[in-house]
C-alpha cells in the first residue's frame, strides 16, 4: 500500500500549481503542500482497483483553478491501473501557508529568488 501510496503522491507532483507556473517557478501539487489528505481504501476481492480519496487545498481563498487542478488530478491519477474510483474534496478556507511546501522546494525558492534579486536587483524581489 505504501508503494501505491507513493505512487499516487508522484502523480499528483505531476501536475504543477498555476500560480508557480505563472511565477515561473513550477511546483506539483504535493510539493506545494496541497494534499492534505490521501484514503486509498482495499479493493474487495483480488484484482479489483483501489478506490482513492483525497482532501485537496487551495492557496488562496476563491483559487478560480480548482476546476482545472481537479480535472488534472483526475486524469493523472486515472493513468494507474491500481485507482478506480477517484473522489476529491476541496478545503477552501486557504489554510495554506508557504511553510506548508516541501523542504526542498522552499529551500530552492529561497536560491532561486537570492539569484533572480542578484542578477535583476531591486525589480526581481516581487517575483
Amino acid at each position: 500500500m505504501a508503494e501505491l501510496r507513493d505512487k499516487i503522491l508522484e502523480r499528483i507532483n505531476d501536475v504543477r500549481d498555476p500560480c508557480s507556473l505563472a511565477s515561473a517557478f513550477p511546483i506539483g501539487l504535493s510539493d506545494m503542500g496541497l494534499v492534505s489528505e490521501l484514503r486509498i481504501s482495499e479493493p474487495p476481492g483480488s484484482g479489483r482497483p483501489h478506490e482513492v480519496a483525497l482532501v485537496l487545498r487551495v492557496t488562496a481563498p476563491g483559487c478560480m483553478y480548482v476546476p482545472f487542478m481537479e480535472r488534472s488530478v483526475r486524469a493523472a491519477l486515472s493513468e494507474l491501473d491500481e485507482v478506480g474510483e477517484i473522489s476529491i474534496e476541496w478545503q477552501k478556507d486557504a489554510s495554506w501557508t508557504p511553510a506548508d511546501m516541501a523542504e526542498p522546494v522552499r529551500r530552492r525558492l529561497a536560491e532561486t529568488r537570492a539569484r533572480r534579486l542578484e542578477e535583476y536587483g531591486e525589480a526581481a524581489s516581487s517575483i
